[in-house]
C-alpha cells in the first residue's frame, strides 16, 4: 500500500515529539537506591558534558535521538541547532505553527519536525542572508555557524559588526571564517560563550558535536537568563530519601519543599550522585520541571553560589540603625520578615539616593533581597494613603498615635501630627472622637498622619441594667450575656422607649432588660423591656435607707433581699401602709419588676407560734431566753412577757431555776419582728 505524503509528514512529526520535544524520564515510582544514575546510557558517568548534557535536557533544551541515547558525539545538525536556540531563548512555544516562506528554497530538505522552527528563525532574523536560498538543514553545523546563530539569537549584530573590525587577529585561523562573520565570532568568545583551542586557532569548519553544543547552550542560557522560573537557588535543610524531597532555604528566607524525580541527575564536586549524598547547608541550583519536581540539583561552590534575587513589597515595621542595620516589613502577601541593610544596600526613592535615616515605620516600600540581605530598597511614597480599621487611639508624652488594622490583619501605628486634620463623617472632629472599630482612610507623610478620615461605627449590644448615673455626664451601668459589667456614656439626645412608649432615663429600673444601639461608643438608642415577677415568704429583715431593701425567707429555705421602688404600694388586707409598718415576721407577698419591689401585700402574725429546742443562753437581766431550735439548728431569742409562766414537770418555777442545756417548748406570739414568750415548759433537764 503507497503511503501519502501527508502521512508521511505526520510520521515525521510525531518522532520529532518523542525524540526533541518530550523529555524521557524513568519510572517515577522506581525504587531510591545508592548509586547515582546516569543522564543517558550512551554518556557515561564522569564525561566532559555530562553535567551540561544533564542540565540542558531538565531545561528541555535537548533530548536523546532515542528513548536512552544522547549521541553525544554526533554532529548537531544546523536544523537541531535552530531548535534548540530557539528552546534555550524560550521561543519555542512562539515558532508553533508557523509556516515557511518561499525565500527558502529546499523546503523539502528541512524535517517536518523543524520546519516551523526554521520558519519562526527566518522571521526573527537568526537565518539570514546566505543560509536563506540554500539553508542546508541537515548538514553538520560548523563552529563558526554556531557562533552566528547564537549572536542573532542574542540579538547582538550590532556589537558582532562593531567587533569585526577589530577581529582579524583574534585566532591564528581567522581566514578560514567568512569575513561576514567574524565579528560574531570575536563576540562568543568575549561573552566565553565559545573559546578557541589552545594552538591559539578557533577551528571553524569543525562540525560541532551534540556534547560540545550542549555545553555552548549551558553558557548561551546563562548569558540569555530566558529559563530562569525552572531554576530555584537554595540552601539544603533537609534531606528525605523516603518521600525523594529535599527542604530548601530559599531567598527572602522562606522554606519550601521540594519533590525531585526518580531520574533527576544531582552533581556534587563535579560528580553525578544519589540524593543521599545531599547535606543540610549544601548551596544548590536546582531545575524544576513543570510540576514542581527538581529534575537537576547542582552543589555549588560557595564563591559560585547567589541566592536568586526577591523583591518583596510591603511597609516598614521597624528600623534598626544600632549595630547591624536592619529592617523589618510588614508583606503585603503576609507576615513579617526582617532583612539586614549592608553598607552598599542602595536606598532609593525614586532616582533620589537615601540613607537608613531616611527610613522609617509606616514607608511603603519595595526591597529587592539576596537571602536575608536587602540590596535595594525603593521607597515607593514618602506621602501613603492607609486603608484599615482602628484598632486603638493611645498617647505617649502627650502625642497621640493611632493603631490601624489594615488588609490581611496586618497592623500598622502612625503617630498624629500636631497639626493634624480629622474628619468624622465629613464633619471635623478631633482625635478624642475616634473609636475602635471605625473605617479610616488616613494620610501618612514620614510616619505622622497627617489627615484622619473616619466613618461613624455602629452596632447592638444586649443586657440587663444595673444603674443610671447622671454625673459627671448621663451613663449607663449594665451587665452583659457573658456577665461582665461596664459602664457606656449615654448621648444627651438618646431616644429611651419602653412598650413602644416613649420614656426618660429615669423611668428606667434596675433590672429592666435592654437593647442598646450604640455609635461611636456612645448610646443612641434604649429599648427597655420591664421583667416581673411575684414571690411569697417570711419578712426576715427591712432596712430602711436611701434604697430601703426586704429580706423574705421564701418557700425554698433561701433567704433573698430586694431593693423597694420608691413608690412602691404595701398594703395590709384593704389598707395602705408605710414600709416602717412592716414587722418582722411577717407573710408577705410581693410583686417585683426589674428587679424591685414595685407592690407588697403583708399579713400581721397574730396566731400562736412555738419555739422548740435546747437553751443555749440565758440573759436574767433582759428576762431572754437563746433557744438552739430542733429542726433547723437556727438559734431564736424568746422574750419573756413580764407574767409569763414557767414550768417544769408540771410546776412553776422561777426564771433562776432555768438552766443551759433544758429542753423546752416556747409559747407566744411574733410582734413587730419579736417573739415574745407567754409560756415556756421544760420537758427534759440537765442533771447536775
Amino acid at each position: 500500500m503507497r503511503t501519502s505524503g501527508k502521512v508521511v509528514g505526520l510520521l515525521l512529526c510525531l518522532m520529532y515529539l518523542v525524540i526533541f520535544v518530550f523529555p524521557v524520564h524513568a519510572n517515577p515510582s522506581a525504587t531510591v537506591g545508592v548509586a547515582a544514575g546516569t543522564v543517558f546510557s550512551d554518556v557515561p558517568a564522569g564525561h566532559w558534558a555530562e553535567k551540561d548534557i544533564a542540565k540542558m535536557k531538565a531545561k528541555g533544551i535537548v533530548s536523546g535521538i532515542s528513548a536512552d541515547r544522547y549521541g553525544p558525539n554526533d554532529p548537531v545538525t544546523r536544523e537541531q541547532l535552530v531548535v534548540m536556540l530557539l528552546r534555550v531563548m524560550n521561543l519555542a512555544g512562539q515558532a508553533y505553527g508557523k509556516t515557511l516562506p518561499s525565500s527558502i528554497n529546499n523546503h523539502d530538505r528541512i524535517s517536518a519536525w523543524a520546519r516551523s522552527f526554521v520558519a519562526y528563525a527566518i522571521e526573527k532574523g537568526i537565518i539570514a542572508g546566505v543560509d536563506l536560498p540554500n539553508f542546508r538543514p541537515t548538514d553538520a553545523a560548523k563552529r563558526y555557524e554556531v557562533a552566528v546563530f547564537i549572536v542573532r539569537a542574542l540579538g547582538l549584530e550590532a556589537e558582532a559588526s562593531r567587533l569585526a573590525a577589530q577581529s582579524s587577529r583574534v585566532f591564528t585561523d581567522v581566514a578560514d571564517i567568512p569575513a561576514w562573520a567574524l565579528g560574531h565570532v570575536a563576540l562568543v568568545k568575549n561573552l566565553g560563550i565559545m573559546s578557541g583551542n589552545t594552538d591559539g586557532s578557533f577551528k571553524p569548519l569543525d562540525p560541532v558535536s551534540r556534547a560540545q553544543v550542549a555545553a555552548v547552550l549551558s553558557r548561551v542560557d546563562a548569558q540569555a537568563k530566558k529559563l530562569n522560573a525552572s531554576e530555584k537557588r537554595g540552601e539544603i535543610f533537609s534531606v528525605s530519601p523516603t518521600d525523594r524531597s529535599v527542604i530548601v532555604t530559599i531567598s527572602g528566607g522562606a522554606t519550601i519543599t521540594v519533590p525531585v524525580t526518580a531520574d533527576a541527575m544531582i552533581f556534587k564536586g563535579g560528580k553525578s550522585v544519589a540524593l543521599t549524598a545531599l547535606a543540610r547547608g549544601d548551596k544548590v541550583l536546582l531545575i524544576t520541571n513543570a510540576a514542581g519536581s527538581a529534575a537537576y540539583i547542582e552543589v555549588l561552590k560557595p564563591e559560585d553560589f547567589r541566592f536568586d534575587p526577591v523583591t518583596v513589597r510591603g511597609t516598614v515595621k521597624t528600623v534598626v540603625t544600632l549595630g547591624v542595620p536592619s529592617i523589618t516589613v510588614t508583606r503585603d502577601s503576609g507576615g513579617d520578615a526582617t532583612y539586614s541593610l549592608a553598607g552598599d544596600t542602595q536606598i532609593l526613592f525614586g532616582t533620589q539616593p537615601r540613607t537608613v535615616s531616611d527610613l522609617s515605620a509606616g514607608l511603603s516600600v519595595e526591597v529587592v533581597v539576596e537571602g536575608t540581605k536587602a540590596v535595594r530598597v525603593n521607597i515607593l511614597s514618602i506621602e501613603q494613603q492607609v486603608k484599615g480599621k482602628l484598632k486603638a487611639v493611645t498617647a505617649s508624652a502627650g502625642v497621640a498615635s493611632i493603631v490601624v488594622e489594615r488588609a490581611g490583619g496586618i497592623e500598622a501605628t502612625y503617630r498624629v501630627a500636631a497639626n493634624a486634620a480629622v474628619l468624622l463623617d465629613s464633619r471635623t472632629a478631633k482625635v478624642e472622637d475616634l473609636y475602635p472599630g471605625q473605617e479610616l482612610e488616613v494620610t501618612v507623610k514620614d510616619n505622622a498622619a497627617t489627615l484622619i478620615m473616619a466613618a461613624s461605627f455602629e452596632w447592638d449590644l444586649e443586657g440587663t441594667l444595673i444603674a443610671v448615673a447622671f454625673a459627671p455626664r448621663e451613663a449607663i451601668k449594665i451587665e452583659k450575656k457573658d456577665g461582665t459589667e461596664v459602664t457606656i456614656p449615654v448621648a444627651p439626645d438618646v431616644r429611651v422607649r419602653r412598650s413602644n412608649v416613649t420614656i426618660t432615663l429615669r423611668d428606667l429600673l434596675p433590672g429592666d432588660e435592654l437593647e442598646l444601639n450604640l455609635k461611636n461608643g456612645t448610646v443612641q438608642r434604649i429599648y427597655a423591656s420591664q421583667t416581673e415577677k411575684r414571690l411569697s415568704g417570711r419578712v426576715q429583715a427591712i432596712t430602711i435607707a436611701a434604697t430601703p431593701r426586704i429580706t423574705i425567707l421564701e418557700s425554698d429555705g433561701a433567704e433573698r433581699t430586694y431593693n423597694i421602688a420608691t413608690n412602691a404600694r404595701i398594703t395590709r388586707g384593704t389598707s395602705v401602709i408605710s414600709l416602717g409598718s412592716v414587722q418582722v415576721g411577717s407573710n408577705a407577698t410581693l410583686t417585683i419588676s426589674s428587679g424591685f419591689v414595685t407592690e407588697m401585700n403583708v399579713e400581721l402574725r397574730t396566731t400562736q407560734d412555738y419555739v422548740i429546742g435546747v437553751i443555749e443562753n440565758i440573759n436574767t437581766t433582759a428576762r431572754v431566753l437563746v433557744v438552739k431550735e430542733k429542726d433547723t439548728n437556727r438559734l431564736r431569742e424568746v422574750y419573756l412577757r413580764t407574767g409569763a409562766d414557767l414550768i417544769r414537770f408540771g410546776s412553776y418555777i422561777t426564771l433562776s431555776s432555768v438552766k443551759i442545756g433544758d429542753e423546752v417548748i416556747a409559747v407566744g406570739k411574733v410582734e413587730s419582728g419579736v417573739f415574745m414568750g407567754s409560756l415556756v415548759v421544760i420537758v427534759g433537764t440537765v442533771i447536775d
